[in-house]
């Protein structure tokens, strides 16, 4: 199937659309004919292609590290939707960075580290009456090693906890404690624009510059160890490429609300949406192997949060 991307079409107020409600954050997706199915499973392995009737093969691998990084895309799009529907206050939440010293490139053992820490730095929270949600990333690194990003959501203004504290509670290697941006009006997007980007300076294999256009280039003021303003430039999702296939990305803890998907018309959802500003509006055109045109599908975020300028 071909992906096109084309100019929005009509929308009819009692055409349906599904909207997803994160947060403050609307997303809104119509589609321009009603959906069809085009392919009918027979097993795990096959599937009949209704247009023509043919039996195709199911491609079960990933073999290229553009189809890990569609998979880690898919993902990361779920993770934005959980971080909004989790985060309203970001002075609510800690950033935390766990690392390892040595090489470690085991998952499954990164697991069951996270683990072990996430019930110590649970009972010293209780020592401090405080409790907590997680959300808890696994970020590949370019030595082949993982290591964790964790934002723990508290029920009010996150506490203070000293660094070498959690360093002790972790106990395997390198910690980082932040607080989040209060400025940030679209939390979902700016954290998973930091968990996906990677600094130019920083890649570990020039391979992964395949295919990248200068599109794909952004450049960030920050500030050096010095103090001094440096301008930093990154390449926009490019660890999505170094996750593994059936890499479980993320993990949650049970108390952790899940986005609200709701199928109604789109006058309906234009009520629920209020006056939350419109930020992404973009069409696709989907044709499939034979040039004939399946559908068109427009997708459309509103903010809530979003001051006007």
């Amino acid at each position: 199937m071909k992906i096109e991307k084309v100019e929005s079409f009509y929308i009819n107020s009692e055409s349906q659309v599904k909207l997803t409600k994160t947060g403050k954050i609307y997303k809104l997706r119509s589609m321009k004919f009603k959906a069809q199915p085009h392919i009918q499973k027979i097993d795990k392995d096959r599937y009949v292609y209704l247009p023509t009737g043919e039996v195709k093969d199911y491609n079960h691998k990933a073999v290229t590290r553009a189809d890990n990084a569609k998979n880690a895309k898919a993902s990361f799009s779920a993770l934005r939707d959980i971080l909004n529907s989790n985060i309203d206050k970001p002075y609510k939440c800690l950033f935390v960075t766990i690392t390892y010293k040595r090489n470690m490139k085991d998952v499954n053992q990164l697991y069951n580290d996270f683990r072990k820490f996430n019930m110590k730095f649970r009972r010293y929270c209780k020592n401090l009456n405080r409790d907590y949600e997680y959300i808890c990333v696994t970020e590949p690194q370019g030595r082949g090693a993982f290591h964790c990003h964790v934002i723990f959501i508290f029920d009010k203004k996150a506490p203070f906890i000293p660094n070498e504290d959690v360093a002790r509670l972790w106990g395997h290697g390198f910690t980082s404690v932040r607080k989040l941006k209060d400025d940030v009006d679209n939390i979902g997007a700016y954290l998973t624009a930091y968990l996906t980007d990677i600094e130019i300076e920083k890649i570990p294999d020039i391979r992964l510059l395949d295919n990248v256009t200068q599109f794909d280039i952004k450049s960030i003021e920050t500030v050096d160890e010095n103090g001094e303003k440096v301008n930093k430039s990154y390449i926009k999702g490019l660890r999505l490429k170094m996750y593994p296939k059936g890499m479980k990305i993320y993990r949650c803890s049970r108390g952790i609300k899940k986005p609200i998907v709701s199928h109604c018309t789109y006058s309906e959802a234009l009520k629920t949406i209020g006056n939350a500003k419109l930020t992404h509006d973009n069409t696709i055109r989907l044709v499939d192997e034979t040039g004939i045109e399946i559908n068109r599908i427009n997708y459309r975020c509103y903010n809530a949060n979003k001051k006007e300028v």
